[in-house]
């Protein structure tokens, strides 16, 4: 694999559609897609910047709006306090962080776990598998 990494013509300007693909393999992901998400959940979970964790929580919404259902959960609590820009105020921010960042990052961990043991597989662009049972998808009992 990695000496099709020296096989690339790096002059090219379509060199990144061929450097992805091998790039997601060597790391171990399933997709780019895969890692966008992952990274999205590990950046959630480890960063202690306030206007970061609710950009973060933004792009969440964002991908849930997308197609990312198991998204939901923070989606839906996250819309809640910043739907026409509120958490530009500083009282709602400080609420919102206040109310539901370790409720955030416990959710973050969940879903990694699960893509970890492969019970959520993302294998394309909003395409994904979701083998987790009933009992697990909490999300979807959420504001039905």
């Amino acid at each position: 694999m990695c000496f099709k990494l020296l096989d690339l013509n790096y002059k090219s300007k379509f060199v990144i559609d061929e450097l992805e693909p091998i790039l997601v393999k060597i790391l171990g992901f399933d997709s780019v897609e895969d890692f966008i998400i992952r990274d999205l959940l590990i950046r959630l979970m480890q960063t202690n910047d306030d206007d970061e964790f609710i950009n973060i929580c933004r792009s969440i919404y964002h991908e849930y709006c997308n197609g990312y259902n198991f998204f939901r959960l923070m989606a839906l609590k996250y819309i809640v306090y910043d739907y026409d820009f509120q958490l530009h105020d500083p009282v709602a921010k400080a609420d919102f962080l206040l109310n539901n960042r370790a409720e955030f990052i416990e959710e973050g961990k969940r879903l990694l776990r699960f893509f970890d043991s492969g019970a959520l597989k993302i294998f394309d662009i909003k395409q994904y598998i979701d083998l987790r049972t009933k009992n697990e998808k909490i999300e979807e009992d959420y504001w039905k």
